[in-house]
C-alpha cells in the first residue's frame, strides 16, 4: 500500500447505517470471504467499500479490483478516491476507448480486444506509434511524476497524456504496477486472456486481489453472455464475400468452404421456418450437424477436419490484413471457431436456439445461437480472490445472486435501507390499466386509457418526467395515444431503440434544462438511461412506470426459468419476477439521488400487486391529483 494510508479515512461524518456497512466490508476483506450487499440509493456505497477495503487491507500485498459497468460509474469512483485523499488509484478502459489512433481511423473502434491488441503490438513492433515511441522516452520513472497527485478518470489521462504525446493504455499500464486501487470494466476481470493481462500489469496474483463488483445485479446476465455464441446469416454472408475475396479453398473432398457455407445459410433458414412462430425457439441438439452429414454424406469426424480448415484459412485472412494495417478480423475465422463450440456443445448448461431475425428486404437475418444458462461459468473465478463485494441499489432477494454466480454458502447477504427520508418519494400505483398483452386483446382503448394518464399526470405535476416503459414497441403504440396539447404545455423528449450515444446524450442534456411546460423523457426500463444515468434535483422529479417489465416469455427465457427451477425450485421467482422488481426499482431511482431530493412515481398497471416485495406504494384512483398535491406540500 501507498505511503500515508491510515484507518479512520472516511471522508464524512458517517451515518449509522454507514458505519455498519464498512465494519461488514472490512470483516469479510479481513477474514478473506465474500459479500452480497444492496443498499439504497445514495447510501455511500462505493466511498464506504474503499474506505474500509483500504483499511482492512493497509500494508499488504493485496489491491483492490473495483469492476463497473459504465464509464460513469467508474468516473465515480475515482471521484470518491480523491474526496479520501492519500490513494493511488487508476482507471482504465478499452484501447477503443483510449488510444489516440483510434479517432484517425474508425474502423478500428469496432474491434473487438483481440484485433485491437494485434494491430497495437504492430504497430510498436515496427515504431509506427507516435505515442508509444514518446512513452518509452519518456520512462516509466517520468511517467508516474507526471501522473502524481490526485486520481485521473480515464478520460482525464487519455486528454493528459494525449497532450504530452504519450499513450493513455500504455500509462495505464505503467501507473497500476504502483497503485492501490484499479477500477476497470468488467470485461477486463471476467475475459480469461483480459484478466491475465491485467494482473501481470498490476504485479498482483489473483488471490491477492480484493474484487468489488459495482452494479452486481447485472453480472449474472453479463456472464451468461459472454459464455454464449451466436451464428447469424448476416456473418455468413460475410463470410462468403471472403471467399470472393481471398478464395474459396476446398475444405472436404468435392466440398468448397462457399458450399459449406451455403449451407448453413439454407439450415439456418429451414429451421427458421419449421420452428419459429414468433420470436424463437428450441431446435433439436444435432440438428445442424445432421443436416450437414446429410447433404455431404461426411463424418462428424470429417466435418470437424472442415472447420479446422476454416481456422486455418480464416487466421491467413487475419494475417495479411494485418499485415495491411487493416483490422485483423476474418468472418470465416469467426466461423470456424463457432462450427467447432456448436458441435462439441453437449452441457445442461446451454439450450440450442433458432432465433428470428429483422427482416431486411426479402432476407431475415436470423441466427443460430447456443445460449449459456449458467452464470458461474464465468464467474467462478471469482473464489480465487482474496475476498469480494458485490453491490447493488437493487440486488434482492439475495440468496439467488449468491447461487447464480456461485459463491459460497457462508458468503455474507445483507441489505441496507436508503438513508433518505421516506416522505420526499411518494410511490402510487394505478388498477385502471395494465400492459398485459391479453388485456389489450380484450380491451382494444387500454393504450389511449394509459396515454391519458402520462398526459395527465405530466401536466398536473409540470416537471421533468421520466416515462419508463416495458419496451420499445409498447412505448411506440401508446404515445400515438397521447390526446395534443396546446403549444409550449407538454414536450415528449424519445429515446428510440438503436439510437446514437451521441444523440441519446443530446436529447437528454436537453431534457435535463427543463422550460415552460411539462416536458417527458420517455425509455424502456432495464435500458441504458434507467439504469446508467442520473437526474439529481430537478433535473427528473415524476417517473411514470408503465406496465410491469416481465421477461417476453421467448423460448430462451423458458430454457432459464425451467434450469433455475431444477437447480432452486425457484425459476419465476428468480428469473421473471425478481427481474422485473429490478427494473422497476432501478427507474424509479432517477429520482432520488441525493438527501435533498424528492419526487413521484407512478406505477400505471393492475399487476402491481407483484411487487409488493421491493417496492412500497399506494393505490390511486386520480394520480395526478396526488401528484399536484404533493408538490405543493413540499414547494410550500
Amino acid at each position: 500500500m501507498s505511503d500515508g494510508i491510515k484507518t479512520g479515512l472516511f471522508p464524512y461524518e458517517p451515518r449509522e447505517s454507514q458505519t455498519e456497512l464498512m465494519e461488514l466490508i472490512r470483516n469479510t476483506v479481513s477474514s478473506g470471504g465474500h459479500a452480497v450487499i444492496e443498499s439504497g440509493t445514495g447510501s455511500g456505497k462505493t466511498v464506504c467499500s474503499i474506505t474500509a477495503i483500504v483499511e482492512a487491507i493497509d500494508g499488504g500485498r493485496k489491491k483492490m479490483l473495483y469492476l463497473t459497468r459504465t464509464n460513469s460509474q467508474q468516473a465515480q469512483v475515482i471521484k470518491e478516491t480523491t474526496i479520501i485523499g492519500g490513494i493511488k488509484a487508476v482507471a482504465i478502459q478499452g484501447r477503443a476507448n483510449m488510444c489516440p489512433l483510434m479517432d484517425s481511423v474508425p474502423e478500428f473502434r469496432n474491434g473487438t480486444s483481440e484485433e485491437l491488441a494485434k494491430l497495437c503490438s504492430d504497430h510498436k513492433k515496427e515504431d509506427k506509434c507516435p505515442y508509444f515511441s514518446k512513452t518509452t522516452e519518456t520512462g516509466e520513472e517520468r511517467i508516474m511524476e507526471m501522473f502524481s497527485g490526485e486520481p485521473f478518470t480515464a478520460e482525464e489521462l487519455r486528454g493528459k497524456a494525449v497532450a504530452g504525446g504519450i499513450c493513455p493504455y500504455e500509462a495505464a499500464k505503467i501507473l497500476m504496477k504502483d497503485a492501490d486501487l484499479v477500477t476497470a470494466p468488467y470485461i477486463f476481470f471476467f475475459n480469461p486472456n483480459i484478466r491475465r493481462a491485467l494482473l501481470d500489469w498490476m504485479g498482483t496474483p489473483l488471490q491477492d486481489i480484493v474484487l468489488v463488483v459495482d452494479e452486481a445485479h447485472n453480472l449474472p446476465d453479463y456472464c451468461r453472455d459472454i459464455e454464449s455464441a451466436e451464428l447469424s446469416i448476416n456473418s455468413l454472408g460475410m463470410a462468403k464475400k471472403e471467399t470472393e475475396e481471398f478464395g474459396d479453398p476446398e475444405v472436404m473432398d468435392g466440398f468448397s468452404l462457399s458450399d459449406l457455407i451455403d449451407m448453413l445459410i439454407r439450415i439456418i433458414r429451414e429451421l427458421d421456418e419449421e420452428y419459429v412462430r414468433e420470436d424463437d425457439s428450441f431446435i433439436p441438439p444435432g440438428a445442424v450437424m445432421e443436416f450437414l452429414m446429410t447433404e455431404t454424406h461426411r463424418t462428424t469426424a470429417v466435418l470437424k477436419r472442415a472447420f479446422e480448415k476454416m481456422l486455418e484459412f480464416g487466421e491467413a485472412i487475419r494475417e495479411k490484413k494485418r499485415g495491411e494495417k487493416k483490422l485483423p478480423r476474418s468472418y470465416i475465422h469467426s466461423l470456424g471457431g463457432f462450427m467447432f463450440f456448436w458441435s462439441d456443445i453437449d452441457a445442461a448448461e446451454y439450450v440450442k436456439l433458432i432465433v428470428r431475425g429483422e427482416e431486411k428486404g426479402e432476407e431475415r437475418n436470423s441466427r443460430l445461437e447456443a445460449a449459456c444458462l449458467d452464470p458461474r461459468l464465468a464467474s467462478s473465478i471469482i473464489n480465487e480472490c482474496s475476498a469480494s463485494i458485490h453491490m447493488s441499489g437493487t440486488l434482492a432477494p439475495l440468496e439467488e445472486y449468491r447461487a447464480s454466480v456461485g459463491l459460497p454458502e457462508d458468503a455474507v447477504l445483507a441489505r441496507f435501507p436508503s438513508p433518505f427520508p421516506k416522505e420526499n418519494l411518494k410511490i402510487l400505483a394505478v388498477e385502471d390499466v395494465t400492459t398485459k398483452y391479453d388485456d389489450w386483446g380484450r380491451d382494444r382503448q387500454m393504450p389511449s386509457r394509459i396515454a391519458g394518464h402520462i398526459r395527465n399526470i405530466a401536466l398536473a405535476g409540470r416537471r421533468n418526467t421520466g416515462a419508463f416503459f416495458p419496451s420499445y414497441s409498447t412505448m411506440a403504440a401508446i404515445l400515438k395515444n397521447i390526446p395534443k396539447t396546446k403549444d409550449g404545455e407538454m414536450r415528449i423528449i424519445t429515446d428510440e431503440k438503436g439510437m446514437g450515444q451521441k444523440e441519446l446524450q443530446r436529447r437528454i442534456d436537453d431534457f435535463r434544462r427543463g422550460g415552460v411546460g411539462a416536458r417527458i423523457f420517455t425509455t424502456v426500463m432495464g435500458g441504458r438511461v434507467s439504469e446508467g444515468i442520473d437526474f439529481p434535483a430537478r433535473e427528473m422529479e415524476i417517473a411514470i412506470i408503465i406496465g410491469i417489465p416481465y421477461p417476453k416469455p421467448t423460448a430462451k427465457q423458458q430454457a432459464l426459468l425451467r434450469y433455475y427451477d431444477i437447480r432452486f425450485g425457484k425459476g419465476w421467482e428468480y428469473t421473471v419476477k425478481a427481474p422485473a422488481i429490478r427494473k422497476v426499482q432501478q427507474a424509479i431511482g432517477r429520482l432520488i439521488r441525493r438527501e435533498t431530493d424528492r419526487g413521484v412515481a407512478i406505477i400505471l398497471d393492475k399487476r402491481a400487486g407483484a411487487l409488493k416485495e421491493g417496492v412500497e406504494f399506494e393505490w390511486s384512483e386520480r394520480p395526478e391529483y396526488e401528484v399536484r398535491e404533493f408538490f405543493e406540500e413540499t414547494d410550500g
